[in-house]
This record gives C-alpha cells, sequence and structure tokens, in this order.
C-alpha cells in the first residue's frame, strides 16, 4: 500500500494534497473506500450487497469508457 507524507493535522485541502499523490490505481482504490464510507453514513442500514451495488453505480468510467462515449456522441452530432 503507498504511504502519503502527512501534517498530524490537515484541513481539506491538504488532505486534497495528499490525494493526489497517489498512483492511479491506489486512488481508485482509495475512492472506492470512500464511497463505501460515504454511503454508509447516509444509509447505514444497507445489506452489504446494497452497499457494493451503490459502488458499483457512483463509480467513474475510465478512460476507455470515456472516449467510447465521446465516439458516440460525435456521431450523433454528425
Amino acid at each position: 500500500m503507498p504511504t502519503i507524507n502527512l501534517q498530524s493535522q490537515l484541513s481539506e485541502n491538504d488532505l486534497l494534497e495528499a490525494i493526489k499523490q497517489l498512483p492511479p490505481e491506489a486512488l481508485e482504490a482509495f475512492t472506492d473506500k470512500v464511497l463505501a464510507l460515504r454511503a454508509q453514513q447516509y444509509a447505514p442500514n444497507l445489506s452489504q450487497k446494497e452497499s457494493e451495488l451503490f459502488l458499483i453505480v457512483n463509480r467513474s468510467l475510465g478512460d476507455r469508457e470515456i472516449l467510447k462515449y465521446r465516439e458516440l456522441v460525435q456521431t450523433e452530432n454528425i
């Protein structure tokens, strides 16, 4: 697991700067954990399966999917 250099007390901006140090694959894993935490805070009574489904629904598109989406939009606008 990558390590990040942190101060003992962090502002939101300091935390964001620390997160920027993560490589893409670690950032993706971290984001999944943050989304799971957010889902627990907003809906603490969800089952594990429901929480996993929320993670899938709320995940961002990968570069490949974004490119495909842009191609489709361009062909639609022609």
